[in-house]
């Protein structure tokens, strides 16, 4: 590990898509303003393929933070997601 990253705390970048009726439901708006509350970036868009998908990158605790969030978000009934892959 750099000395940066040891100095700013670990980094992590996750890919993400997820799937379900998730288009419509505003889970791009609900996941853009909960990056903003733990101060993360990247990017979350919706496909041609039904799905939405992005990037979230940050410190470790941080987009561990974000993940779980979208994963309790993709549950409701609202959203009726049918699944969520990290990569």
């Amino acid at each position: 590990m750099s000395a940066l990253a040891k100095a700013s705390g670990a980094l992590k970048s996750v890919d993400y898509e997820v799937f379900g009726r998730v288009q419509g439901v505003c889970f791009r708006m609900y996941t853009e303003e909960e990056a903003r509350k733990l101060g993360v970036v990247g990017w979350v868009k919706n496909t041609s393929q039904g799905t939405v998908m992005g990037q979230v990158q940050g410190p470790e605790d941080k987009v561990n933070a974000i993940q779980y969030f979208k994963q309790h978000l993709v549950s409701l009934p609202f959203a009726q997601g049918t699944g969520l892959l990290i990569r």
